[in-house]
């Protein structure tokens, strides 16, 4: 869905674009690219997802989708472990508290305070996702957005076009393939710089 991000009316208002020739298309890749560089995130949104874990042996599990506000249950091997016994991270896992998770599983001779090795026997019902937009995210898709905007309205009509955003050089005399791989260290450069490694974990 386009324009969850940021909206027309941002892009506008920053870069003096007309909203009328912004493209859904546009926001759409620039969304899909903050969700492919910080996976499993949910951003704009909140879900409750039911998931079955290979345990691993050690006493952390990672959870496909973050940040994780509340978890509903966890149980291993079809037991329900009490909420107690274990520690939620909003960045998306989940830590065994030592004491806690040995007291079920001693006599069955599993590991002290470990997620048990298995297949698929660790599930969890949690609720994870960023209701609102933070305004890190906000920023750098409509600093993206615009680069895209000015790649596709001017590329090739205009002979001393260049991006101000960090980088200096002249786009407008390199080829087709060269413009677009400029173009995509551009907008990774964006994320780099306003993201980092997420806009929840610095």
């Amino acid at each position: 869905m386009a324009w969850v991000y940021c909206t027309t009316a941002d892009v506008e208002e920053y870069s003096g674009i007309a909203r009328s020739s912004l493209k859904d298309m546009w926001s759409e890749i620039v969304e899909g690219l903050i969700n492919e560089r910080y996976g499993g995130t949910s951003i704009g949104s909140t879900a409750q997802h039911t998931e079955s874990y290979d345990g691993s042996g050690t006493d952390t599990l990672y959870l496909d989708h973050f940040p994780v506000t509340s978890v509903s249950s966890l149980s291993i091997d079809s037991v329900n472990i009490d909420s107690s016994s274990y520690v939620t991270y909003e960045a998306g896992y989940i830590k065994l508290v030592h004491g806690g998770v040995s007291e079920l599983y001693d006599a069955a001779g599993l590991s002290y305070s470990r997620f048990p090795v298995g297949q698929k026997n660790v599930t969890v019902v949690y609720t994870a996702g960023e209701a609102l937009i933070p305004s890190k995210v906000r920023w750098a898709a409509i600093l993206m957005v615009t680069v895209i905007a000015n790649m596709y309205n001017r590329a090739g009509s205009d002979a001393s076009l260049s991006f101000d955003f960090g980088s200096s050089g002249n786009v407008g005399e390199q080829d087709r393939g060269s413009r677009y791989m400029d173009v995509s260290g551009k907008l990774n450069s964006i994320m780099n710089r306003t993201l980092g490694r997420g806009w929840r974990f610095e």
